[in-house]
């Protein structure tokens, strides 16, 4: 398997991978580990004194207490994605918001460019109401 720096990648593959590597996804997982640390070790030692499983101990401690942070992460990651995607966009692609954009930078059509970009703020702003919709609906079935 071939390395980023050696022959037969060009520099349009080297910035995928590397926005690749910036996946928002990890900024979850660190975020679900921190909030795991910081529930309450007294809720903890209340259900190993009940005998719950590890299962038990997941299910009605660590996902509730961390239901919050990881929703509030997702609002975040959501727009990461969607400038990720269409940087890759940007630089390989035929078709797409990415293409338009560029399409529309290169041949001084403003009105072009400003149609992507406004298509880019109505998705990032459906999916960000999509994901406030799935947070109230948890926070009520956690209250």
């Amino acid at each position: 398997m071939k390395k980023v720096g050696e022959k037969g990648y060009s520099e349009n593959i080297k910035v995928i991978i590397d926005i690749k590597d910036t996946n928002p996804v990890f900024s979850i997982d660190d975020k679900y580990v921190e909030n795991y640390t910081t529930c309450s070790k007294y809720l903890d030692k209340l259900l190993t004194i009940y005998h719950a499983s590890r299962y038990e101990k997941l299910k009605y401690l660590v996902i509730p207490s961390a239901l919050v942070t990881i929703v509030n992460s997702l609002k975040i990651n959501i727009s990461m994605t969607l400038i990720g995607v269409i940087m890759g966009e940007f630089l390989v692609s035929k078709a797409g918001i990415g293409y338009l954009i560029v399409y529309g930078s290169q041949v001084f059509n403003l009105t072009l460019v400003l149609t992507g970009i406004f298509i880019l703020i109505l998705i990032s702003f459906v999916m960000y109401v999509i994901i406030t919709i799935i947070e109230n609906k948890i926070k009520r079935s956690y209250d």
